[in-house]
């Protein structure tokens, strides 16, 4: 069995996995392969865990009650600590739902269950998670889930009088299985489930069992050199729009175990060993828990607009600061203190979490005064108002909540109607045009439609289409295909085909010629409408307060206005489709139009609010001289 005397080559480990994980969040074109240090991360606790439970057990010295306390002395100072902390900042920044929303994130984070709850709320790599000061916990609570049955786990083993080494093999390719499993059919399960993150655990566990190596040193830093070059690859190569886990973390994964494996005095590992690379890697605990709360801070004093690198640089170095003052005065002096205490700290950080989510977020507090505040998030919360309240289905092939990918849509989304059928086919901003769309046309005719955010309309080519890796590209291919499948049936009357960007690399002339062939009377190109950095709510609340106009040119996308013309320059004439720009009818000389009537034209960058929906709608089916049911719209 391996010793489980200090190594400094593991700190030393830990240093680069921290490292990469702070430098992915702070820059992610910087290392886009960064999270993969968690995954080392989980090899190391594997590792260290075992060795302990194992050697004691084989001492018959192991007792359940001081391997938790144990664990609650290691984790729980600089957790509380940390979490009152980003509470206490919550109540100055956050308004009153973002308040009640990381009241929530905190009970998760001190009854160590976040990965359950942000696997329920968003995938990890989505832009809203940003504003989540908490999501880095997930990985804490994994370790503490696996902290809990690991022990129970390894005593079963070794009662049973059998190899430990093959039971945890088996244990290890059995999650692996798993993980490749789920990775295709449902990513965030994936990425937060305890079981398939079991076998990266596991896999420490299993070079914490294996027989001394009979490997010299030439063998030994040939592994070290080789873990390392495993782990730099992966940080370079895998980024957010694969699937991950799957099987790129096995390339973090076992880099770290072959390191691992390699011992103290490898040639990598003596270089992991030297002090400054130790001193990082004794406070990256704290490290890792102090830097997301800080930089998701920023972004949302921010505003979610970037901060500034040098905004981001400080903030780094601040966590550090405190990492090494929370190492310095909390970790150590408490290493000793009972861990009755440590739970009483941590239930009183619960009750307070507790206290924010029944208050519904103090809303008394100055900050939810603001009107400016109070104005962002109240176009924020159209996005799904908007959707919801209209009574109509979701006819994507993506959960607009969760981003979760469906198998099917609603049976309702494709139905004909009984004076006609009109086809909308497309992304979210297609998708935006429902709701007006629905309002706008007489009734008896059927807006039958396919919409699944990030999904470009490439048919026939579906190979290029947007989406997040190969499970988003396998999606958009679903729904196009099914989008194609219900035109050959309905032969509607016009198909419109409506997305966000990405005009200028599809031929629109012959996939107007593919989409007639199908049954389609007549193709419509539906230009892009005009968009926002970062989004047009939070433009008129930095630049434009109070707001009066209706045009205004700050923040606007150029690079959307210059598509619109090239689309024009390509299609104007075309005998296969007819293209309908929406700048020429939403832009002048002033900019674009921001305001209808009392509300604006975007909830975020360019999706339409419903008023603006049906704004567009009229004014498209006006121009290709179609009948409108009859309204009071300005």
């Amino acid at each position: 069995m391996v010793s489980i005397a200090y190594r400094k080559d593991l700190d030393g480990l830990r240093c680069v996995a921290v490292l990469a994980i702070v430098l992915f969040h702070a820059s992610p074109p910087s290392l886009p392969g960064g999270f993969v240090g968690v995954d080392i991360f989980f090899v190391l606790s594997g590792f260290l865990i075992t060795s302990i439970i194992v050697t004691e057990i084989g001492e018959d010295r192991f007792s359940l009650l001081r391997f938790y306390g144990r664990r609650i002395r290691r984790l729980f100072p600089a957790l509380a600590l940390v979490l009152a902390a980003t509470l206490a900042a919550g109540w100055f920044m956050l308004s009153a739902d973002d308040y009640v929303s990381l009241g929530r994130q905190t009970v998760a984070g001190a009854a160590f269950y976040a990965n359950f709850h942000f696997w329920g709320a968003s995938g990890y790599f989505d832009a809203s998670t940003q504003t989540m000061p908490l999501l880095h916990l997930w990985s804490l609570g994994v370790e503490e889930q696996f902290y809990v049955m690991w022990p129970l786990t390894l005593w079963a083993i070794l009662r049973m009088r059998v190899r430990p080494l093959w039971v945890l093999g088996m244990l290890t390719a059995a999650s692996f299985a798993f993980c490749l499993y789920v990775s295709d059919g449902d990513p965030d399960q994936a990425f937060y489930s305890p079981f398939s993150r079991l076998w990266q655990l596991s896999l420490g566990g299993v070079v914490a069992t294996l027989p001394p190596s009979a490997a010299g040193a030439r063998g030994r830093s040939i592994l070290s050199a080789a873990g390392l070059l495993l782990i730099l690859l992966s940080c370079w190569l895998i980024d957010p729009g694969q699937p991950v886990p799957g099987v790129n973390a096995a390339m973090p994964t076992l880099g770290a175990a072959l390191l691992i494996r390699a011992g103290p005095e490898a040639l990598v590992n003596r270089l992991l060993s030297i002090r400054p690379a130790v001193a990082i890697g004794r406070i990256s605990y704290p490290l890792y828990l102090w830097h997301w709360p800080l930089l998701s801070f920023a972004w949302i004093n921010a505003d979610l607009a970037d901060p500034s690198r040098l905004a981001r640089g400080g903030l780094i170095l601040v966590a550090f600061v405190a990492a090494g003052a929370t190492w310095r005065w909390v970790e150590r002096p408490l290493k000793t203190v009972h861990p009755l205490r440590l739970l009483m700290a941590m239930a009183f950080v619960l009750v307070a979490a507790l206290l924010v989510i029944w208050s519904g977020g103090v809303p008394q507090r100055a900050v939810n005064q603001d009107p400016r505040r109070a104005f962002v998030a109240r176009q924020n919360a159209l996005r799904f108002d908007d959707i919801e309240h209209s009574g109509l289905p979701n006819c994507g092939f993506m959960e607009w909540r969760s981003s979760r990918i469906k198998d099917m849509i609603d049976p309702r989304c494709t139905l004909p109607g009984r004076r006609g059928t009109y086809f909308l086919w497309g992304d979210s901003h297609a998708h935006a045009l429902v709701v007006g769309m629905v309002r706008a046309v007489p009734q008896g005719i059927s807006i039958a439609r396919v919409a699944s955010p990030g999904c470009a309309v490439d048919y026939p080519d579906t190979g290029r289409a947007p989406g997040s890796g190969r499970q988003g590209k396998r999606a958009c291919r679903r729904s196009n295909d099914f989008a194609a499948a219900a035109v050959r049936r309905l032969k509607p009357d016009i198909v419109f085909l409506a997305q966000a960007s990405g005009h200028q690399r599809s031929d629109w002339d012959a996939l107007a010629r593919s989409i007639r062939a199908l049954g389609a009377r007549r193709v419509v190109l539906v230009g892009p409408v005009p968009q926002w950095r970062p989004s047009l709510p939070l433009v008129i609340a930095r630049a434009h307060w109070p707001f009066t106009e209706d045009y205004i040119a700050t923040g606007l996308d150029r690079s959307i206005l210059s598509t619109d013309a090239l689309l024009h320059r390509r299609y104007d004439h075309s005998r296969d489709l007819t293209y309908l720009s929406l700048i020429d009818r939403l832009c002048d000389a002033r900019g674009c139009r921001a305001r209808l009537g009392d509300g604006l034209t975007s909830w975020d960058y360019g999706h339409l609010t419903a008023p603006a929906s049906e704004y567009v709608a009229r004014d498209i089916l006006t121009r290709l001289g179609l009948p409108t049911r009859r309204t009071d719209m300005p």
